[in-house]
């Protein structure tokens, strides 16, 4: 790269340019860009918007986001829990479905992505074991 591309590239890292439009408006290859950008230890003027949410999804406290982390959506391992808790009976009802037994006839829910074909560990036993 040249002099003038290098000053252009660290330009427009700075204001937050992807790599892909830097290569393009330098004329050189994405990697290449990112190469020289990760060489010099560029660093954006402006931080980039975080898309995720800054607020607990239970309690709705402001989250400090931690930099180079997994942007965290609860502020705490109870407002975690509780959340989870408060929404798993919604999402459990939508995936039941019910499976009659084979062996005894029995009607009875399972998850619909759950190989299950008896009611119970006892049907199974007896439906292998052949009596009927």
């Amino acid at each position: 790269m040249t002099d003038e591309q290098k000053r252009l590239a660290e330009n427009m890292f700075n204001q937050n340019h992807t790599y892909s439009e830097i290569s393009r408006a330098v004329g050189t290859s994405r990697d290449a860009v990112k190469a020289y950008i990760r060489r010099r230890r560029c660093t954006p003027a402006l931080e980039k918007p975080d898309k995720s949410a800054d607020s607990c999804k239970n309690c709705g406290l402001v989250i400090v986001q931690k930099a180079k982390q997994k942007p965290r959506k609860f502020c705490s391992t109870e407002c975690r829990y509780a959340w989870f808790n408060r929404n798993r009976v919604s999402s459990r009802k939508n995936s039941l479905v019910r499976a009659v037994c084979p062996y005894c006839g029995a009607v009875f829910e399972k998850y619909a992505s759950a190989p299950k074909k008896y009611c119970s560990h006892k049907c199974y036993v007896l439906f292998r074991k052949g009596r009927r």
